[in-house]
């Protein structure tokens, strides 16, 4: 199939469902990490989280890491999806500001066409 030459050079190859808990910034690590459950599929480092900031405009930003977030008093585990500032804090700042939580995010992988 030829594509034209607005359209970009990736290919969705699969979509996850996460249910976001909570958001937090890990400073020491300069990441924003966004806390939940994988409801559906799969997530890996390089996927694009998707997040639904109102009125048609939506967010996505690269995974840098998955990672275990244990959480003692609650006695549950929840994946944390590792969100790199790109060395931009205000990425950061804005990511922070939509304080992430009960809500669904999509998650995208993607690869690049030849």
């Amino acid at each position: 199939m030829a594509r034209s030459k607005h359209q970009a050079d990736t290919l969705t190859k699969m979509n996850a469902k996460f249910l976001a808990v909570g958001s937090f910034y890990m400073k020491s690590r300069n990441l924003f990490m966004i806390v939940g459950d994988l409801l559906e599929g799969s997530v890996e480092p390089g996927a694009q989280v998707i997040i639904d900031i109102g009125q048609g405009f939506r967010l996505s930003a690269p995974i840098e890491g998955v990672e275990v977030i244990d959480v003692t008093y609650q006695n549950k585990t929840y994946l944390g999806l590792a969100i790199d500032d790109e060395g931009e804090p205000e990425h950061q700042e804005i990511l922070a500001a939509l304080r992430i939580g009960d809500e669904y995010v999509e998650i995208e992988i993607r690869e690049v066409l030849p």
